[in-house]
C-alpha cells in the first residue's frame, strides 16, 4: 500500500484510507449524509462494506426501508453493486431476477406485496445492528476478575437490567417501555413511525436515572442470569467461594409493579461448579411425564467431573418442591462435557399467536467442547510444560478455548443432539442465542398493530459469540443467524446448510470487555430483539487510548436485528464534497445559503 498521509495520532494512512478521511473532512459521512454504516445501497469508499474497491457515489439507487424489505424483484438486475451484496454482504440473491434474501431465511419472499422487516446493514466486513439509544455508564475503576456477563429480561411490562458491579455484587434497574405504542421504539414521533425522518429518535427503554437496586445474597458473583417465567423472576449466578470452588445460587422473586421486586432468599443448588463460570437461564417445554410438568425453569451450568467438567440441568416446576439437577446426555447416552455457561433458547418463543407452543415447544443451545490439540512433535524435545505443539507445528501456550456446538434437545428422549454446526472458537464467558420470529410488515406505516407483529409460524436463530483474540478485550465479537424455520416443525439433527455468520455485530472501533458474552433477548411483545454489552471506556485525551481503563459502559442495543429508526439513501458523495468545500472556504460550519 502506498504510504498516503497521517492521522490526529500521528498514525501513518494508506492511501485508500487517506481518500477515505478526506471525505470525512468534506463533510461525508458512513452513510453519506447520514452515520449508519454498511448501507448496502450506498456504495461508496466512505461505507466501510464497500471499501477499497468502490470509488465515490453518485447517489443514483433508490432508497430502501428496512421496515418494509421487498426481497422478490428487489433490486434491478444492472444495478451496480448486485455482486457486491453477494460478496461483501453474502446476502444470498438470485442475479437475473434481482432477488435478495434479505433476512437470510434462504427462501425469497414472493410477491410485489410480500413486505418483511430485515437488518440490510448487516455484513461480515461491517455491521451496523441499531444506535445506542439506552446505554448507562457505571463510573470507577474495574479490575479484570470483576467483570461478567450481564442479563436484560422483559416482566410486567419493563426491561430489567442485571449486571455485576466493581465489588462483585449484583446490581439491577429497569424502565417501562416507550416509543410508538409501546411496541418497539426507537422510531420518531409519537404514536406513528416515520422511517424517513433521522431525528434523534424516541428510546426504547429511559434507563438513564433510573434507580438502581441490589439482588440479596449476591456477593462475589461471576455473572448473573434472568428469566422471567410462570409469575416469577428469576436470577442465578454463579458465587466463587474460594480460589478454586464455586457454587451456584438462584433468587426467585415476583415483580409487583413499577419495577418493585419482592425477593425470596437465595437458595444454594451446587457446590461443584466449575470456578469463575456463569450459569444460563431458559424456559423449556419437556415431557409432564418425567418432569411433573410441560413446562419449566432451568438452570444450565458446568460441573466440576473429576479432572475433567461437564454441563448439568437444574430445573423447577414452581411449586413449592425444590429445584432437581438433571444429567446432560447425548443421543448416545454420553456425558456432554463442557467448562463454561451455554446459551439456551426455547424454541419457539412463547406466544399468545401460537397454537398450543407447549405441543411443539423445543430447546436449542450453543454448547462449548472443550479444545484439545492433535498430537504433533516440535523439535526433538517438544514443548517445554505450560505450551501445546499446535497443528502448524510451533509451539504456543495451552489453549483455554472451546469449540462451538449447536445442540438441540429431544424431549420425548430427554436426549440432547447435535446439529452439525460447529467450527468456531468460544472465548467469552457466554455465548447467547434467541429465537427470533421473522417480521411482517403493515400493509402502511401507519397501520402500527400488525407492523410490529411476529410471523407466529416462522422465525430464525439468532446466536452471539465471542470467537477471536484471547480472553482479555476483543474485537471478536459476531453474530450468526439460521435459516428459517417453520414453528411447527422443529429442527433436526439434518441441517440443510451451515450457519452463515452475519459479521460484527458493531463497528471495528467497539470493543467488547474482557470475559464477557453479549446477551440477546426476544421480545414478543414489543416485536424485537434486544441486546446488552460491556466495553471499557478509556482515557481520550491520551494518544492512541493508551490509558487504563477508568469505567465500564453498559450498552442497550434497542434493534439488534437491524438498523431500524432511518430510512437507507443512497447518496451523491460530490454534492456533498461539493458543499463542504464551499462551506470550509467560507470558514462556516453552519455553511452559508450560497453552498446549499
Amino acid at each position: 500500500m502506498i504510504r498516503a498521509g497521517i492521522d490526529g495520532n500521528g498514525t501513518v494512512l494508506t492511501a485508500e484510507a487517506a481518500i477515505h478521511e478526506n471525505g470525512h473532512t468534506l463533510g461525508a459521512r458512513h452513510g453519506g449524509t447520514i452515520e449508519t454504516n454498511c448501507v448496502p445501497n450506498y456504495p461508496s469508499r466512505m461505507n466501510y462494506s464497500f471499501r477499497p474497491i468502490i470509488g465515490f457515489s453518485h447517489g443514483a439507487n433508490e432508497a430502501i426501508n428496512p421496515t418494509r424489505m421487498r426481497e422478490y424483484h428487489a433490486i434491478p438486475a444492472g444495478y451496480m453493486a448486485l455482486g457486491s451484496l453477494a460478496s461483501d454482504f453474502e446476502f444470498p440473491i438470485a442475479n437475473g431476477a434481482g432477488d435478495v434474501d434479505w433476512n437470510r431465511s434462504f427462501s425469497i419472499e414472493a410477491g410485489d406485496n410480500a413486505l418483511f422487516r430485515a437488518g440490510p446493514t448487516f455484513g461480515p466486513n461491517c455491521a451496523a445492528s441499531t444506535r445506542s439509544r439506552s446505554s448507562f455508564v457505571l463510573p470507577g475503576p474495574v479490575g479484570t476478575a470483576k467483570r461478567a456477563t450481564p442479563d436484560l429480561v422483559e416482566d410486567g411490562g419493563r426491561m430489567f437490567v442485571f449486571w455485576v458491579d466493581d465489588t462483585m455484587a449484583i446490581r439491577y434497574k429497569s424502565a417501562a417501555h416507550s416509543g410508538p405504542d409501546g411496541k418497539g421504539g426507537c422510531l420518531d414521533g409519537p404514536g406513528k413511525i416515520d422511517p424517513t425522518v433521522d431525528s434523534g429518535g424516541t428510546p426504547c427503554h429511559s434507563l438513564l436515572d433510573k434507580a438502581e437496586f441490589s439482588l440479596p445474597g449476591s456477593a462475589s458473583a461471576t455473572g448473573v442470569s434472568a428469566l422471567s417465567w410462570n409469575g416469577y423472576l428469576i436470577a442465578g449466578f454463579v458465587r466463587n467461594d474460594s480460589a478454586t470452588s464455586a457454587s451456584l445460587w438462584i433468587v426467585v422473586g415476583q415483580h409487583t409493579g413499577g419495577g418493585s421486586v419482592t425477593w425470596q432468599s437465595p437458595v444454594q443448588l451446587a457446590t461443584d461448579i466449575v470456578w469463575d463460570s456463569e450459569v444460563e437461564l431458559s424456559e423449556m417445554f419437556v415431557d409432564s411425564a418425567a418432569f411433573g410438568s410441560s413446562r419449566v425453569a432451568a438452570a444450565f451450568v458446568a460441573e466440576k467431573d473429576g479432572a475433567s467438567s461437564r454441563y448439568a440441568m437444574y430445573h423447577w416446576n414452581g411449586s413449592v418442591l425444590p429445584w432437581t439437577r438433571r444429567n446432560m446426555l447425548t443421543t448416545g447416552g454420553a456425558y456432554i462435557p463442557g467448562r463454561r455457561a451455554p446459551a439456551v433458547t426455547t424454541w419457539p418463543h412463547r406466544s399468545p399467536m401460537l397454537p398450543n407452543p407447549e405441543s411443539v415447544g423445543f430447546a436449542c443451545g450453543v454448547f462449548g467442547t472443550p479444545k484439545t490439540n492433535p498430537t504433533c512433535t516440535y523439535g526433538v524435545s517438544g514443548c517445554p510444560a505450560g505450551q501445546t505443539c499446535t497443528p502448524a507445528n510451533r509451539c504456543e501456550p495451552t489453549t483455554t478455548h472451546d469449540i462451538f456446538h449447536l445442540l438441540c434437545y429431544n424431549k420425548a428422549l430427554d436426549t440432547w443432539f447435535d446439529t452439525g454446526q460447529t467450527g468456531f472458537d468460544l472465548i467469552g464467558r457466554r455465548p447467547s442465542i434467541a429465537w427470533h420470529g421473522l417480521r411482517r410488515a403493515a400493509p402502511t406505516p401507519s397501520d402500527i398493530a400488525p407492523f410490529v407483529q411476529d410471523d407466529p409460524t416462522r422465525g430464525q436463530f439468532w446466536i452471539s459469540i465471542i470467537s477471536s483474540g484471547d480472553e482479555g478485550e476483543t474485537w471478536g465479537d459476531y453474530l450468526m443467524v439460521s435459516h428459517g424455520f417453520q414453528a411447527t416443525s422443529p429442527p433436526s439433527t439434518s441441517w440443510p446448510r451451515p450457519l452463515p455468520t452475519l459479521g460484527r455485530l458493531w463497528d471495528s472501533w467497539t470493543i467488547t470487555a474482557q470475559k464477557t458474552g453479549v446477551p440477546l433477548f426476544e421480545s414478543g411483545a414489543i416485536s424485537s430483539l434486544k441486546g446488552l454489552y460491556i466495553t471499557p471506556r478509556k482515557d481520550r485525551s491520551v494518544p492512541n487510548e493508551a490509558s487504563n481503563v477508568l469505567f465500564d459502559k453498559r450498552v442497550v442495543l434497542p434493534f439488534v436485528d437491524g438498523t431500524f429508526d432511518v430510512d437507507l439513501s443512497d447518496a451523491n458523495d460530490w454534492v456533498i464534497f461539493e458543499r463542504g468545500l464551499c462551506r470550509g472556504l467560507n470558514h462556516s460550519s453552519a455553511g452559508w445559503p450560497e453552498c446549499g
